[in-house]
Order: structure tokens, then C-alpha cells, then sequence
């Protein structure tokens, strides 16, 4: 990957990108959170709070690029990242973004990133069944996550 890429997918709003990319950068936000949380439990150069801070102010203009990108890929415009400020907003535009497909070909926001390339889940959509299944595991995964941190706030 070249300078201008990673350039283009860290900090412009313009384009698409498939879900891998946007998988992959949310898994790397996220390792490099719970590294740092689990580096200042030994440490504590700074206060968890000050590193919570300039982490997601380093962040958030990669995070809300990235998300553009994914929704100019489903063919909906950028404006819906503001479905993060709503209460659990986050979630929702996670599985949203991290589920359903992008458009085959190209659309208003750009070429198709999987064009020429094969596409994994092709002509299959999920039943109703699935996604009440991926619903649950994802509601599970998300409770486990909120408990661990109630449990790391209060045993501070």
C-alpha cells in the first residue's frame, strides 16, 4: 500500500471501500485502545481519562473518514455517521456498516472497490433468521464489552 492510499483512506471523505477495510481499521482501533488501557493499568504515566481523550481526538477524523466510505459504498450519503450521536447510534451504524454489502458497480460516490475481484457473499442476502441470530450474538459481544468496562470503572 502506497503513502497516497493510506492517505486517501485515513483522511479523505471521498470514495468507497468494502467491509474488510473498514473491519480491519475498527480492529486496529480497537487493539490499540485496549493496549493502551492495559499498558496505563501497570504504568499510569497519565490518567486513563487524558489518553481516552487524546486517543479518540487522534482518531476521529480517520474513524469518520473510513465510515464515509463505507456508506458512499451501500450508496447512502455521509450525513448518516450522525446516527453515532445517538444513544447507541454507534452500534447500530457498526453492524449496519459492517453487514450489508456495497453496491455492485459503480454509484454516485465512486467505482465499485471489488470490481473485478470475487465477491464472497454474491447473490446471497441473509434470511430473517440470520439476522436475528447476528443481532443476538452482536447484543451478547456488546453487553460482555459494556460489563467489562463497568467492571474496570468500578474496581479502579
Amino acid at each position: 500500500m502506497d503513502l497516497k492510499r493510506i492517505q486517501w483512506f485515513l483522511l479523505s471523505f471521498k470514495g468507497r471501500v468494502n467491509r474488510a477495510p473498514f473491519l480491519a481499521f475498527n480492529l486496529a482501533v480497537t487493539i490499540i485502545y485496549f493496549g493502551l488501557m492495559f499498558a496505563l493499568r501497570k504504568e499510569e504515566p497519565l490518567p486513563e481519562e487524558t489518553t481516552i481523550f487524546f486517543m479518540a481526538a487522534f482518531l476521529l477524523w480517520p474513524s469518520l473518514a473510513v465510515q464515509a466510505k463505507r456508506w458512499h459504498d451501500i450508496n447512502k450519503s455521509a450525513w448518516f455517521i450522525l446516527f453515532n450521536v445517538i444513544p447507541f447510534g454507534v452500534i447500530v451504524t457498526f453492524l449496519v456498516n459492517a453487514l450489508l454489502p456495497g453496491t455492485n458497480g459503480p454509484n454516485r460516490f465512486g467505482d465499485d472497490p471489488l470490481e473485478g475481484k470475487p465477491r464472497v457473499f454474491e447473490n446471497r442476502a441473509l434470511t430473517s433468521e440470520e439476522l436475528k441470530q447476528l443481532i443476538g450474538i452482536s447484543s451478547v459481544i456488546m453487553l460482555i464489552v459494556f460489563g467489562y468496562a463497568l467492571f474496570m470503572i468500578f474496581t479502579s
